[in-house]
């Protein structure tokens, strides 16, 4: 129930990367894996089902069992630095008080936006503001007024 219940967990929470799908389809055959073991020890009786006896079945199982815990391990890393990556991505082209695009951020949806632009022979226009005095009201009421 424990593997099921990750492998629920990992396909609701899935992005469209590698490392969700590596992760899904290795838990899927850990949950493969234990059903076996679980199914082979009810309907098959005497020493193949016995985990402490030598058998090609036990044999079988406990290398996959090892070789996919190894594997999953590798796989909730990559998982785990994919998110991260993300999160890091998001902090480099974002202002943390306000939330909108820096000057990272703005010059890199910039560029997508005129090489579209360029690539259908379309006109591109741009508008900036300058607010006067602006740095007089955060100072007076505060960044969140401002």
């Amino acid at each position: 129930m424990f593997y099921i219940d990750q492998l629920r967990l990992a396909w609701r929470h899935r992005t469209p990367h590698f490392t969700s799908w590596l992760f899904g389809i290795l838990l899927a055959l850990q949950v493969l894996n234990v059903l076996t073991r679980g199914v082979a020890a009810i309907f098959i009786s005497g020493e193949v089902a016995d985990l402490m006896q030598r058998s090609p079945l036990v044999n079988v199982y406990l290398a996959l069992a090892n070789f996919m815990a190894l594997l999953l391990t590798v796989a909730f890393l990559m998982l785990a630095t994919r998110k991260l990556q993300k999160i890091l991505e998001q902090r480099s082209t974002h202002d943390p008080l306000t939330g909108v695009l820096n000057r990272r951020g703005f010059l890199q949806c910039f560029s997508a936006v005129r090489a579209r632009r360029q690539r259908h022979a379309a006109p591109l226009s741009l508008m900036a503001l300058d607010l006067d005095l602006f740095k007089a009201i955060n100072d007076q009421h505060g960044h969140a007024q401002g």
